[in-house]
């Protein structure tokens, strides 16, 4: 039988390949060597994780999903694990399901800022809008600087009709995403919807200067009926 610090010490090898072909994108031979490793540990959680990533990145959705499983099943407490299914869960749009992967994985971490941003988005899909806001909430208060639940938070807030709260954190997300477009169009959509239109014009302007050019996204786009009838509008569509 093979020392096990043998074992070990291929397994950890066979990992150091694994990120560097991760990185240089070679998904092919990265499942080879977590298929490998776990040849020598069937029980490696985190081979098993990991090959379950790889396999998604492939479009193997399904036996992604067992590996994932393997993983909790063989370590409980492995918090990505759970996050990762929930993710699966919600593009499959298995909403419920997600819910609960989500939850499993912050009852093991209650600060983990990604898992509360996805089950607020989980949330919101099930039109359970105040609990969305709560997890958006808790991922914000636990890191300030996550952009994605500012902007999640963001949209549910201009979706109510809180203008005001919708437009300070699109001001957050500007603040830190200068260059995107998206935070000065989503700030002059509320505008618009507020009949406030010179001003959601200048907005509107500073998207297309960063790099909006999605007009037919614009032309259908209902937060801007009210500005239709503008010069500026009007010269966007036609001169694209």
């Amino acid at each position: 039988m093979e020392p096990v610090i043998g074992i070990r010490a291929l397994r950890n090898a066979i990992f150091f390949a694994r990120d560097f072909l991760d990185n240089q994108g070679k998904t092919a031979e990265a499942i080879r060597h977590y298929r490998e490793a776990l040849r020598i540990d069937p029980n490696y959680a985190r081979a098993h994780n990991n090959l379950g990533n790889a396999l998604l990145g492939e479009g193997k959705t399904e036996e992604a999903i067992q590996h994932y499983l393997k993983t909790v099943e063989i370590d409980p407490e492995y918090k990505v694990a759970y996050y990762n299914l929930g993710n699966v869960s919600f593009t499959q749009g298995n909403f419920n399901e997600a819910i609960s992967h989500y939850l499993a994985a912050l009852r093991i971490d209650p600060t983990y800022v990604e898992a509360h941003n996805n089950l607020g988005s989980a949330l919101a899909m099930e039109n359970r809008i105040d609990a969305a806001i709560v997890h958006y909430q808790m991922a914000l208060a636990y890191d300030p600087a996550y952009i994605e639940a500012a902007k999640n938070l963001a949209m549910v807030y201009a979706a109510q009709g809180k203008y005001d709260l919708a437009r300070d954190l699109f001001q957050q997300w500007i603040a830190r995403r200068p260059e995107q477009w998206q935070g000065y169009y989503y700030i002059a959509g509320t505008y618009a919807r507020q009949k406030k239109i010179d001003e959601s014009i200048r907005w509107l302007r500073k998207a297309t200067d960063k790099g909006f050019d999605d007009w037919k996204f614009l032309e259908k786009d209902e937060d801007f009926k009210n500005v239709r009838h503008t010069p500026f509008y009007k010269s966007l569509l036609k001169n694209h």
